[in-house]
């Protein structure tokens, strides 16, 4: 077992903290290309989709279905964008 000395302790933790300190949020630039939502965290970034859409392999974009109840569809469909049934 590798015992640290109380000095090499100290340079340790101060390196971590320099490293924290110099990260990069990704997220301030045009939102990490996330489609939806981007997380920032220490040395790296994530995105994240807004409920009922799915992340993408490319791990940026979102992609979700649309979801329209057949009764309205028929209804568009024989009214036209009117709102009147078309001839």
């Amino acid at each position: 077992m590798r015992v640290l000395s109380k000095c090499n302790y100290h340079l340790s933790l101060i390196n971590l903290i320099m490293f924290v300190i110099a990260d990069i949020n990704e997220c301030v630039t045009n939102n990490g290309n996330c489609s939806h939502q981007c997380i920032n965290t220490v040395g790296f970034y994530l995105c994240r989709c807004k409920r009922g859409f799915n992340l993408d392999s490319n791990g940026h974009s979102c992609t979700g279905q649309l979801s329209v109840k057949k009764e309205d569809f028929e209804s568009l469909l024989m009214t036209g964008c009117s709102g009147r049934a078309s001839d």
